[in-house]
């Protein structure tokens, strides 16, 4: 069976495009495991269909606005932003991402700033500044 899949996908391989089953037990034991595969399949599908309805925040969108709002980003404004208590979305973006909210944010920052110094000519202490930090030591604290 695998040596059949892995052939089916080669083009340059030869292959009939179909297979065939000799034995009843062997068919008994394989349609079982494809369907079960199917079942799992479909049952990630529809957990991602529902993690997308509109008016129900996901993960990626949470992800995105902390990508858009690193600057001045907090927790309790971001639980805000999405109906979540403060603590609660803490935890769910540590689950999900396994990074706490700080991590994220902090990310975000220094991504923006090596942007910032690789292709500006600004000084380290407004690209410190324009990325969110207060001021340059806090920023030379977290490279």
């Amino acid at each position: 069976m695998a040596d059949f899949l892995a052939n089916a996908v080669s083009r340059d391989r030869r292959h009939n495009r179909y297979i065939l089953f000799h034995s009843q037990q062997m068919l008994s034991h394989y349609v079982p495991l494809l369907l079960t595969e199917l079942m799992r399949v479909y049952q990630l599908d529809m957990n991602f269909e529902l993690d997308h309805k509109p008016g129900k925040a996901s993960i990626i969108d949470i992800l995105q606005y902390i990508e858009q709002h690193y600057r001045d980003c907090t927790l309790p404004q971001l639980g805000a932003a999405f109906s979540f208590n403060a603590n609660y979305l803490g935890n769910l973006l540590k689950e999900q991402t396994g990074k706490t909210f700080r991590e994220l944010v902090q990310t975000q920052r220094m991504l923006h700033a090596e942007t910032l110094l690789r292709h500006t000519n600004h000084s380290i202490s407004e690209i410190a500044y324009e990325v969110g930090y207060e001021s340059l030591s806090f920023f030379l604290s977290e490279i």
